[in-house]
């Protein structure tokens, strides 16, 4: 995993080398919408454009970014502080929320972690649902 290095500046481009491979990823705070999104170039080439930092996802998953025939891995924004907010300020970047890059083997462990975990919570939560209403604490 590594962090992709990012500030508040509201228009930025950053150069980092991820699996061996060199990126410019420029990105930039829409004040109007309340929101960051980026871009990424190869080689003076548009890789992706327009993409929303958002929580919770991969931000290039949707996209089955490949560079040079090779997978691209993952983006993922993350809340230092916990508290599942996207980054909605001018501030929130590079303090607050941070994005990360997940190689395609870090990637694919994660889902693999998270559908194990899913599938032995799913029986708890079956089974939450079916309990009598005077068994349930609110």
């Amino acid at each position: 995993m590594q962090i992709i290095p990012l500030t508040q500046d509201p228009a930025q481009e950053t150069r980092v080398t991820l699996d061996g491979t060199k990126y410019d990823i420029f990105v930039r705070y829409n004040s109007r919408g309340g929101y960051w999104s980026f871009d990424i170039y190869r080689k003076d080439a548009v890789a992706l454009a327009g993409v929303k930092i958002a929580l919770g996802a991969d931000l290039v998953h949707q996209y089955a970014l490949q560079i040079d025939g090779q997978d691209f891995g993952a983006l993922v924004a993350h809340d230092l502080s916990g508290q599942g907010v996207d980054a909605n300020e001018l501030e929130d970047l590079g303090e607050r929320v941070e994005l990360l890059y997940l190689t395609p083997q870090e990637r694919d462990d994660f889902a693999a972690e998270a559908e194990a975990i899913a599938s032995e919570v799913e029986p708890l939560i079956a089974q939450a649902a079916r309990a009598p209403s005077y068994l349930v604490h609110y």
